[in-house]
Formats: C-alpha cells, sequence, structure tokens
C-alpha cells in the first residue's frame, strides 16, 4: 500500500475528515487533497504533523512492507493520551471481559 492510500486509511480510521485535518494541523485543503490522491508527497514535516495526529509512526507511512503489528499495538495508540488513573481502569475493564468467557 502507498503513502496516500496510508495517510487516507488512517484518517479514516480516526474518523476526521480532510477538512478537519487542514484545520486541525494548519495546512491547506488543496495541499492535503492532492497528497491523498497521490498527485503530491508530504513535505516531511507536514507527514510528521499527519502521524502525530493520526497515531502512528512515521514508518507506517514511509514503509510499504510496514504493518500493524497486532490489536495491541491499535489499543496502545487509543489510550496514549489517556491518564495513568483511565489507563487502569481500561485495564480492570479489559481483565473483567476477558474473565467473562
Amino acid at each position: 500500500m502507498n503513502i496516500n492510500k496510508r495517510l487516507t486509511n488512517a484518517r479514516d480510521y480516526v474518523g476526521l475528515t480532510l477538512e478537519s485535518v487542514a484545520e486541525i494541523i494548519n495546512l491547506p485543503l488543496e495541499y492535503l487533497t492532492k497528497i491523498e490522491n497521490g498527485q503530491l508527497k508530504p513535505k516531511t514535516e507536514d507527514l510528521e504533523k499527519l502521524s502525530k495526529l493520526y497515531k502512528h509512526s512515521i514508518y507506517y507511512f514511509l514503509d510499504s512492507d510496514y504493518s500493524f503489528k497486532s490489536d495491541v499495538e491499535v489499543m496502545a495508540r487509543a489510550t496514549s493520551d489517556l491518564s495513568d488513573n483511565d489507563r487502569e481502569h481500561v485495564m480492570r475493564f479489559s481483565y473483567i471481559l476477558s474473565n467473562m468467557k
């Protein structure tokens, strides 16, 4: 998968529109559209902004052989901004769910 498809998929995964991404990271919508359509390659500093927003390693977008390691990686990204207390609650909840089987 190429960089433009990975960027589009990552944006879709986090539930953002291209318009909201443009506003959040202060880049022109037309520029981002051309990147996602494969007409332009993003500048390094812009790719860094996008990877941070999408909570992906920059290597995910640059390396065509890179793939998700597991659901654990997805969960780690999803909880990375939580407080320690909130992460503890998530862990307790996952323990309860795993014991319900």
